[in-house]
């Protein structure tokens, strides 16, 4: 590498680890660590360890400290050998030490006095206890992916952590394609990162992409415990994809999923509680190929790959045609998903301990009719599509035994458009039956655009520092800068929705002076919005691993910084009610916030025999949300401005039109960001807070690992977390002391489905119309979380690798401030020091893998759990002043629960050889019970469909599928 260019590099380096901005840790990489001594302990300096692996493009050497320690940060996953080099003594070779993203492998080496030239290897021992981190969560390796029966989705892979519980299920893709929610230790709060590059989408908590399953090369979910180089207490999903080598290799796939192997668990008591044709896959194709190899041996190397997944399956009650059998899979319409992906990665082994590293991947996802349900046909789904290319640059320098750094720069084009079915629904307005939940006409929200991009610059620096303080130090430290605008717009069919109540909720109204008794609807005039911020956050971190003889504390300290500021957004008049909804240029604003987390963390490990295979590990940490979000506050255009009003269909057509409203009657609702007495203005009347804080979590962890023997390790870890500064919109000056209780009894919706003819319930309403200014501000509520993790895994070795989890978990919700922190009462009691939502109350995960004779492997995946919690309700009449109605729960929240859930999947292999290329034969079972439970169901109980399924698990079904790999 030419002078001036590494100067250049070596200086632009030393300038990003001394700024002020931040960064999140190197989490797609590990590290080898330790001490060589003699055969009496005493410490041997100038010892030459060397480091090899079909993951290093070259060998890496680092010579011992005065201490006898070395260390090898921020390497590529893979397996390695250690070699240990010194005249006067036998060489001493380590194999087989398996490295995994984040682990820290202490490979430790005493020394024999030789005269002549000696080896001695060592193999099969590899650490699986890491005496360093207290950090939790679970890490998939290639086997694990491959291997275990899964529906090859990421998400399939977060499922199998310790703890974690998903919104939805997947039976052998069913659900693949979808983003399902997911929740660990009381949060759902996750963030993205593609080989240490930082990719969540912020605005949705979600991913901003979908992935070709087989680019991975391992997957580490982080949980909790984090040193500071983690920015977030929720989920941290690492995805590490594959490089090239030294030598080519590539492969191809195809597998199957299809209905002609599919089996039917609907039975005829679902039916009557209307499971219909229940939620089977109709066929499910997932192909591509993948190639990597040298472009220059030893110096340069370049992967690629490209996947497609077609996905169809069929949705509980949506019917190709909804007057036809709805037990009748052949009436249930395709929902479709089609997910194209390319990954690209090449490196560049430079001179002078220099890496470099260019990363390309493109993802495009598209369905055919999103929001597909029982109450959605096919006119009143989205069709999605969402092309996002992400490139990555990152150069690493090994600048000495002590020193090493890493920057890299990374831009994403997220974004996507869910779009009406045909151009002409975008002047059709929606047909909205409140009380049986059915929509009609076009989409249900209207159609929906979205720019998503995302900018990182982020620098990271190891240093090793022996010999202080009586200890060895292993020091890590960076900042990272990040900005995230976003700009939706939202169209809404014919600009209105027409809401048909049941005739024992419409109402009385008067219309062209005409008063109409007990038959009035109600009519949402609705303005289309442009929401369009942008966010910024930089956060600079410190972290000392610490180690003295057999305590190790991790000692750290990070500062997040955040702002966002609302930029300028036009919303278009209503063509029906121009002066009411006129109109909008908005100009920008900001709200002036900032805020400078300071987050201390602590971890401790000890060694209790010395040996590296009984750790005692704990954790006290301080975390706050990974954005900011005061600028929809302030832009009075960030969504759909709607004012309902009742409404009488005089000409009988179900459409809205001006002469069949009520204005006579006011507003029957009280919109949130508009003032009536002032609609065309263009500044917001809500406000944000100035003394705003972000939210925070404090954690307390501790627990104890064990390698109970050779790569088998048990563990225990018990996990205390307490959510707070939590932040909502409230009225400005309006209290929950003036509001007054009413009660209601509504029948049974739907015949002999409830547990009863009739419930009555209390809810509440004011005297008087809300006031219009809200107010962003922080609440006194928070929630605690509780649980318990024991885990055991091992790795793949004497023919068989197994991983298991069992958590126990309990929390609670509290808001404490009635006056001051929620306005209408309604539910309070009901939910107050309560189960907290999505938690539950255990679950349970088991794999295994067992290779038999004649290169045939058999393997299974079981995930269990407690059932969600569900809330019925009733729903109250409409409430004076702009209250609108109120769903009213009928017993405490989460006290009720859907039945346990359980799935099994296996799989058998069978692999063909010919010298070094492979044909891998696979089928896979999934839901081998063939399941049926209830998923989800309607919890209205005056609804017409109370009590009715909306969703159980998918049948036991089929995947057949072949793999070719050189």
């Amino acid at each position: 590498m030419p002078r001036v260019l590494r100067s250049g590099v070596l200086g632009l380096c030393v300038a990003l680890v001394a700024g002020v901005l931040p960064a999140a840790a190197q989490v797609s990489k590990g590290e080898i660590f330790g001490k060589v001594t003699d055969t009496t302990g005493a410490v041997l300096p100038g010892v030459a360890v060397t480091i090899e692996s079909p993951a290093l493009i070259q060998p890496q050497t680092a010579v011992t400290e005065a201490s006898g320690g070395y260390r090898f940060p921020n390497i590529p996953i893979g397996t390695y050998s250690v070699r240990f080099e010194l005249n006067g003594f036998k060489k001493l070779v380590r194999t087989d030490v398996v490295i995994t993203a984040g682990f820290n492998a202490e490979i430790n080496a005493k020394l024999e006095l030789s005269t002549v030239q000696e080896t001695v290897t060592v193999s099969g021992e590899s650490p699986v206890v890491d005496t360093r981190s207290t950090q939790v969560g679970g890490t998939f390796n290639l086997k694990q992916m491959q291997e275990i029966p899964t529906a090859r989705d990421p998400w399939e892979i977060i499922q199998q952590t310790p703890g974690m519980s998903m919104t939805s299920e997947n039976v052998g893709g069913n659900g693949s394609g979808q983003q399902p929610g997911f929740n660990v230790h009381g949060t759902n709060t996750n963030m993205w990162t593609m080989d240490g590059a930082t990719i969540t989408d912020t605005s949705s908590n979600s991913s901003p992409m979908y992935y070709d399953f087989d680019s991975f090369a391992e997957m580490t979910i982080n949980t909790g415990a984090g040193d500071a180089s983690q920015q977030t207490a929720g989920i941290t999903v690492n995805i590490i994809t594959k490089s090239g080598g030294n030598t080519f290799r590539g492969g191809g796939r195809f597998y199957d999923t299809n209905k002609k192997f599919e089996a039917n668990n609907v039975t005829t008591a679902l039916r009557a509680q209307g499971a219909g044709a229940g939620n089977p896959i109709l066929d499910i194709k997932d192909y591509g190929a993948e190639f990597g190899g040298p472009i220059l041996r030893n110096k340069a190397w370049f992967y690629v790959a490209q996947a497609r997944n077609d996905i169809r399956v069929g949705v509980l009650g949506f019917l190709l045609d909804p007057a036809g059998d709805p037990n009748d899979r052949n009436n249930l319409r395709p929902d479709k998903t089609l997910l194209d992906n390319t990954n690209f990665k090449a490196q560049y082994q430079w001179s002078g301990g220099h890496k470099s590293t260019f990363q390309f991947a493109y993802d495009n996802k598209q369905r055919g009719s999103r929001g597909a349900d029982t109450f959605h046909p096919i006119e009143t789904t989205y069709k999605q599509t969402g092309p996002v290319p992400l490139y990555r640059g990152e150069h690493q320098w090994v600048v000495s035994n002590r020193l090493s750094l890493d920057g890299q720069f990374t831009y994403l084009r997220g974004g996507f458009l869910l779009d009406f079915q045909d151009p002409s629904l975008a002047d059709v307005q929606e047909l909205f039956y409140v009380d049986a939940g059915d929509h009609h006409r076009t989409a249900a929200g209207g159609n929906y655009q979205t720019w998503r991009p995302q900018w990182e610059g982020r620098a990271d620096a190891n240093y090793y520092l022996p010999q202080v303080l009586h200890g060895e130090h292993s020091m890590k430290f960076g900042f990272r800068y990040r900005t995230t605008p976003i700009e939706s717009i939202s169209i809404i069919g014919g600009g209105a929705i027409a809401r048909i109540r049941s005739a024992a909720n419409q109402g009385t109204c008067t219309v062209q002076g005409v008063v109409y008794t007990r038959s009035c609807n109600e009519a949402d005039i609705v303005r289309n919005s442009d929401f369009n911020v942008q966010r910024w956050d930089n956060d600079v971190y410190f972290n000392d691993t610490y180690k003295i003889d057999r305590l190790s504390a991790n000692i750290g300290v990070r500062l997040d910084n955040y702002r966002d500021k609302a930029l300028t957004a036009q919303a278009p008049a209503n063509a029906m009610l121009p002066a009411q909804l006129p109109n909008l240029q908005f100009q920008g604003a900001d709200s002036h916030v900032r805020w400078h987390n300071f987050q201390p963390r602590l971890g401790l490990n000890y060694d209790i025999f010395g040996n590296g295979k009984t750790v005692l590990h704990g954790n006290a940490a301080r975390y706050y949300g990974i954005t900011m979000n005061t600028a929809g506050t302030l832009q009075p255009t960030g969504s759909p401005t709607t004012l309902r009003y009742r409404w009488v269909d005089v000409n009988g057509d179900l459409f809205v039109q001006l002469n069949e409203l009520d204005f006579a009657g006011g507003l029957i609702n009280t919109p949130a960001n508009y003032d009536p007495a002032n609609p065309s203005s263009p500044v917001t009347p809500n406000t944000v807070d100035p003394n705003l804080k972000n939210t925070r979590t404090t954690e307390f962890t501790i627990g104890v690992d064990h390698e109970l023997r050779r790569n088998f390790a048990v563990g225990a870890t018990y996990i205390h977390r307490k959510y707070d500064g939590n932040s909502g919109l409230f009225r400005v000056g309006a209290s929950s002391d003036e509001y007054f209780a009413q009660t209601v009894t509504r029948a049974c919706g739907n015949g002999t489905t409830c547990d009863q003819a009739s419930y009555t319930a209390t809810y509440f309403q004011r005297n008087a119309a809300l006031p219009v200014a809200q107010i962003r501000r922080n609440s006194a509520s928070y929630t605690t979380f509780d649980g318990l993790e024991l885990t055991a895994r091992k790795r793949y070795s004497q023919h068989w690798m197994f991983a298991g989890n069992l958590s126990v978990n309990a929390g609670k919700q509290h808001a404490p401030v009635a006056t001051r922190d929620y306005l209408d009462p309604t539910n309070h009691d009901q939910t107050e020091g309560k189960t907290a939502d999505r938690i539950t109350p255990w679950n349970a995960k088991v794999s295994v893998l067992y290779a038999l004779p004649w290169q045939i492997s058999m393997s299974g995946l079981l995930d269990t759990r407690s059932g969600f919690a569900y809330n019925t309700q009733i729903r109250s009449p409409t409430r004076p002043n702009g209250l609108g109605t109120v769903d009213i729960l009928l017993q405490d929240a989460n006290s009720l629960h859907y039945p346990a859930f359980h799935q099994l999947d296996i799989r058998l292999d069978k692999a063909i050889r010919f010298g070094s290329r492979s044909l891998t034969l696979a089928a896979t079972l999934f839901n081998i019970t063939n399941n049926n439970v209830t998923l989800s169901k309607v919890t209205r109980q005056d609804s017409s469909t109370a009590n009715n399924i909306t969703t159980i698990i998918a049948p036991r079904v089929a995947q057949l599928g072949a793999k070719f790999t050189f």
